[in-house]
């Protein structure tokens, strides 16, 4: 039978048997989400509610499929790229939908590769991380290079190197 605890926990006894964390969201597996509960910062809805996007403490407008894996609010989207096809909101992130997010944007660490090229980490101050494979786009970084990876394999010439003899 559901009971409150300090944690705010109404999901039947059968949906318990595995962790939570009821102030990062929800870690149960999915199959346990059917049943609606209520936690600090937690969603309240039912289950047929939460294929909408909703927001919780962590910023998190991710259908409830989605939020099995974990993410990164503060530091960009830390989810596989097969669950970013939904909209979200979170600090510096990017809340536009999937299909605008095909082509480059800014987001508060300054990346606008396209979202295929987003899943691999990037150093923004210090220049690129990403394999050679994902640099095919051109993209903004705080090394200010705009370049296409077949400009990108030799260094930037000195501005004297580029001066016309």
């Amino acid at each position: 039978m559901p009971y409150s605890a300090a944690g705010g926990d109404a999901r039947p006894i059968g949906q318990i048997s595995m962790p939570y964390s009821a102030a990062g969201g929800d870690a149960r597996p999915i199959g346990q989400n059917f049943m609606p509960y209520s936690a600090a910062g937690g969603d309240a809805r039912p289950i047929g509610q939460n294929f909408m996007p909703y927001f919780a403490a962590n910023g998190d407008a991710r259908p409830i499929g989605q939020i099995s894996m974990p993410y990164s609010a503060a530091g960009g989207d830390a989810r596989p790229i097969e669950q970013i096809s939904m909209p979200y909101s979170a600090a510096g992130g990017d809340a536009r939908p999937i299909g605008q997010i095909s082509m480059p944007y800014s987001a508060a660490n300054g990346d606008a590769r396209p979202i295929g090229q987003i899943s691999m980490p990037y150093s923004a101050a210090g220049g690129d991380a990403r394999p050679i494979g994902q640099i095919s786009m051109p993209y903004f970084a705080a090394n200010g290079d705009a370049r296409p990876i077949g400009q990108i394999l030799c260094p930037i010439p000195p501005r004297a190197a580029m001066r016309a003899p």
